[in-house]
């Protein structure tokens, strides 16, 4: 009977047992524990980096370089990175444990690469964001040159990026348009509106056409129409 009982209790407890779920899987299992904590390191450094810092963040061009990359310029810019298990677990974070997009991951990574990659003293002479509009262009002496000729005419980004965008087309490229959806058009109409429906905007436009000659005047009244006219066409298409 102690036999009986015995058996019976055993049963009772391994048929009561419920399985247990699998256990998440830890962060530290995509990567080799060293090369997590590598990436914590620099996704702690990145949540720091303001965006107008640039010695901050070319500190951590420079570590992503040495630490993700292993120091490695070529793997930077090869088109395969993900290959890469410190660069797919520092992906993975994006949006999530590092605060900006998988996008300005991409950016970095290729403005570290190219950065180490260009030469020249005009290249030197830009900023990094002056630098990131050149990117589109993906080859070294095109890069030269349009760092020749950025610090020649005295180019902002956004003018780099223009002057980016003619080059490709010239090349045989697609021109870069701008994406149009709703918000963009309530956007920019909104900002036409405040802009010129202010007096303080008009009266300002008053005082830059007094320090303008008669040629000038007459191109930016010029461009104004020639917007007008595209304004109120496209005013026409939205009719019901």
């Amino acid at each position: 009977m102690a036999r009986i009982r015995k058996s019976g209790r055993s049963a009772g407890r391994s048929g009561g047992r419920r399985s247990k779920p699998p256990a998440p899987r830890p962060p530290d299992a995509i990567v080799p524990a060293r090369s997590a904590r590598v990436v914590d390191e620099v996704v702690q450094i990145w949540n720091t980096v303001g965006e107008n810092s640039e010695k901050a963040y070319l500190a951590l061009c420079a570590r992503v370089h040495r630490d993700i990359f292993d120091g490695d310029t070529k793997a930077m810019l090869a088109p395969r990175r993900v290959s890469n298990p410190k660069y797919a677990e520092l992906l993975s974070r994006a949006g999530h444990g590092l605060g900006v997009a998988r996008a300005k991951v991409f950016e970095l990574v290729r403005f570290a690469g190219w950065d180490r990659t260009v030469g020249g003293n005009f290249w030197k002479h830009l900023k990094p964001a002056q630098k990131t509009a050149l990117l589109p262009l993906a080859e070294s002496k095109a890069m030269q040159e349009g760092a020749q000729h950025a610090v020649e005419f005295d180019l902002g980004e956004k003018q780099i990026r223009a002057w980016v965008n003619e080059q490709k087309v010239k090349g045989g490229g697609k021109q870069r348009r701008r994406r149009v959806t709703k918000k963009t058009v309530e956007t920019s109409l909104a900002m036409v509106n405040d802009l010129y429906g202010n007096p303080a905007a008009l009266a300002k436009l008053d005082e830059i056409a007094a320090g303008m000659d008669a040629d000038e005047r007459r191109r930016l009244a010029q461009a104004m129409t020639v917007a007008a006219g595209r304004l109120a066409e496209a005013a026409r298409k939205l009719q019901p």
